[in-house]
Formats: C-alpha cells, structure tokens, sequence
C-alpha cells in the first residue's frame, strides 16, 4: 500500500512492515482528519479457491494504522473471524457511526460495532461484490 501527501509528486509504502496479503478494502477513518487513521480489510480482492491455494492470500482480518501505517494491528477476532474467506471485497465505515465497521467477503458479511474490538457474521451467504451505502437514513 502506497500514500502520497504531497499531491502524487512522492509516494512511499506504509505497507512493509506487514505480512505478505492481498488487501481487499481500505477505510480512512471519517473521523481523523489527518488520515493516519486507516483501516485495511486483507484478502485477495479477486480470489478465489483455486487462486488462493495456488496463487493468493487468505484473510489475516481487518488491520488498523493511527500513525499512517508506521505500526498496524490486527483488530480484535477479525482474523479468527475472516479466515476462511477466500475473496475481500469491501471494506465499509458508517458515516455518523465511526464505531461500526463491515466487512464484506466471499463468504459474507462480518460487522463490527466496537470499533473492531469484535466482529461476527451478520450475512452468511455467498457474494461475489456488493456497494452499499455509508449511511442509513434515521
């Protein structure tokens, strides 16, 4: 993973110190506006289970940044959680809720409402890619 902040004219990787993984969806945190706080779903974006076994990368779950990549950590169960996906696809932030967090994959939906302390499937079902919006009318 890249970032620039001076326009494009410089990048650098934020991503070195992390293990070797796909990243499926990345979140700025809509409440940080310095962006160092920044979310990566990993996974192959374009996986599957003959690419992932011969070619790709499986879930690690949802990483988390507060210092524009320098450190990452693995959010809560994420990885215990997500380890079976295969393909991820979104990564999704709720706009006036910054504490609920989904995660869509192959195999579903994972939500979080803790910030990522702790994530469950809330949509088991087969996706290939779905958009949804980042707020819900009251």
């Amino acid at each position: 993973m890249w970032r620039t902040d001076d326009g494009g004219d410089y990048w650098y990787s934020i991503s070195s110190n992390l293990p070797n993984c796909g990243i499926g969806g990345v979140v700025f945190d809509n409440q940080d506006p310095s962006g160092n706080t920044i979310y990566i779903l990993t996974g192959e974006h374009h996986g599957g289970n003959y690419f992932i076994s011969n070619f790709g990368f499986r879930s690690y779950g949802v990483l988390k940044t507060t210092n524009g990549g320098a450190i990452w950590k693995q959010l809560g169960n994420s990885g215990i959680v997500m380890s079976n996906a295969t393909s991820s696809f979104k990564l999704i932030q709720l706009t006036g809720s910054p504490n609920i967090l989904l995660a869509v994959t192959n195999i579903g939906i994972c939500r979080s409402n803790n910030g990522g302390l702790t994530w469950t499937y809330v949509v088991n079902s087969s996706f290939l890619e779905r958009y949804y919006p980042t707020s819900y009318p009251k």
